[in-house]
């Protein structure tokens, strides 16, 4: 990571969204983008499973919670094709990155509507080819001239819409609405757009609105009755909506807790006097 993005504000946020400290939120970095450069050079890092990209970055809490912070700093952003790719990562990539995909005639995995450039506007990316499998990526090397993942998706859907949606930015589906009503509050935040990216991932790949809105809420009545209702243990809701889909579960309530005659439990010496008493046996009571 370069200098200039050890304390980039997108560095500052991923660190803030974890709850970790800048140095711990810098090593996490630096061990993804080096993960990224030896197994997925392509920068295609959604081929992983969400378990493997915080194992490889050594964060060893949730695994989707990591990938989520990863995805709202801006470091990664979802594909169609890909899941997961690194952003800009054709412009960020270790020099060997890009001399070892040109050799093979290869390249990068880039975001929808991002062309490839031509032969005449490629950088001679031959130079510095050394192996060095530490990533150079800084989510700042270009800010001046490149906008942030958050513009740029609203500069390439022309309307300031979310990519691949008809939807204007920060506006959601009816449908959708209507599931995040549904769903059960969560202590300590559930970010909505993650929620609807997730939503809308799943939709995308064939599952039925109906199936996810009656796995909601089967889960809220599954909260209820456990007590979970607005505490840290009810799921992130892109989480709920994710690739394992939590909402197919049956979410079925352990039974209720046999409720007491009201009456005090019975102590050794009152147990002693009706075994007494059951079995003929005279009974002193002094």
């Amino acid at each position: 990571m370069k200098l200039d993005g050890l304390d980039h504000p997108k560095t500052l946020d991923f660190a803030a969204r974890l709850d970790i400290s800048l140095p711990q939120a810098i090593g996490h970095l630096e061990l993804l983008w080096a993960f990224v450069a030896q197994k997925t050079p392509h920068g295609n890092v959604g081929k992983w499973a969400d378990g493997a990209i915080a194992r490889a970055s050594h964060w060893t809490g949730e695994p989707t919670a990591f990938v989520t912070a990863l995805c709202e700093a801006g470091f990664i952003e979802e594909h169609d094709e890909f899941r997961l790719i690194v952003h800009d990562w054709h412009e960020h990539a270790p020099r060997w990155v890009a001399s070892k995909l040109s050799r093979a005639g290869q390249d990068f995995c880039r975001p929808a509507g991002c062309e490839t450039p031509d032969e005449d506007g490629k950088e001679d990316s031959s130079e510095d080819d050394t192996g060095d499998s530490s990533g150079d990526y800084s989510p700042d090397s270009s800010a001046e001239s490149k906008p942030s993942l958050a513009k740029s998706s609203q500069t390439k859907s022309g309307q300031g819409k979310l990519p691949g949606s008809g939807e204007p930015k920060d506006e959601y589906p009816p449908e959708f609405e209507q599931l995040w009503a549904d769903y059960p509050p969560r202590a300590g935040g559930s970010p909505k757009k993650s929620a609807f990216k997730a939503w809308k991932a799943r939709i995308k790949a064939g599952a039925d609105p109906q199936a996810i809105a009656d796995g909601v809420a089967r889960y809220a009545r599954f909260c209820a009755v456990t007590g979970k209702l607005g505490t840290e243990y009810v799921k992130q809701a892109s989480t709920f909506f994710g690739p394992d889909e939590h909402y197919l579960n049956d979410w079925t309530p352990p039974p209720p807790k046999a409720v007491g005659s009201g009456r005090p439990p019975e102590t050794p010496r009152e147990r002693a006097i009706r075994m007494a008493g059951e079995r003929g046996i005279p009974h002193d009571p002094k």
